[in-house]
């Protein structure tokens, strides 16, 4: 096995231990059972999970990724002392945080969905799938870029979540602050380049 094969393993085993994982597994099964349920199913309870989605998968994201690397930084330099590359060292760990976040997520979301048979998702259930994914690979990244530059946990954690706040609040005001004040202007190109820069964006016209 290879070191980052190694280090991925011992990062996933260690956050799997903890409650937070099962917990946030716990929290997308009971929301996607609850909206299946009561909120008329199909692609219509799709919609209203993105609304939770594009709050939670970020922020969660971005906590996880932080503290972990941040608790896991004596460990780090254990490791950097020895013969063990920095590349294999850094892909292990974000994996290892990466990957249960987003198994968590599959998990709590496709159980209720296989219980039913598929509940009549198809391509919005697939789609549904990998945008949450891949909006925990991008905030699981940001974690971990400011769990690298600050040394201080509660500085890296408040750059993360500041991160996380631009990218799912104060953008969209930005955006629309663009529209309003050049609204006499052709802006169909700069909004479709706007909102390919913000990947929260992107997953909600996904």
């Amino acid at each position: 096995m290879t070191t980052a094969g190694r280090v991925l393993r011992y990062s996933a085993r260690n956050l799997l231990r903890s409650w937070w994982v099962p917990g946030y597994a716990l929290l997308f099964l009971l929301l996607t059972e609850t909206l299946l349920r009561f909120g008329g199913g199909g692609p219509r309870a799709v919609a209203s999970l993105l609304n939770a989605v594009l709050i939670l998968i970020p922020l969660v994201s971005v906590i996880m990724g932080t503290l972990f690397l941040s608790g896991s930084r004596e460990f780090i330099l254990l490791l950097l002392a020895q013969p063990v590359g920095r590349r294999s060292l850094f892909t292990g760990l974000y994996f290892g945080v990466a990957l249960p976040l987003a198994g968590a997520f599959l998990a709590g979301v496709g159980l209720p969905v296989l219980a039913r048979s598929g509940a009549g998702l198809g391509l919005a259930g697939l789609t549904f799938a990998v945008t949450g994914v891949l909006l925990t690979l991008v905030f699981t990244a940001l974690a971990f870029f400011a769990a690298a530059r600050f040394e201080d946990r509660a500085k890296a954690l408040g750059t993360a979540l500041l991160g996380w706040f631009a990218a799912t609040v104060l953008y969209d005001g930005l955006v629309l602050v663009v529209v309003a004040g050049f609204s006499d202007w052709p802006l169909e190109t700069p909004m479709l380049v706007l909102t390919l820069l913000n990947p929260v964006d992107l997953a909600r016209v996904l």
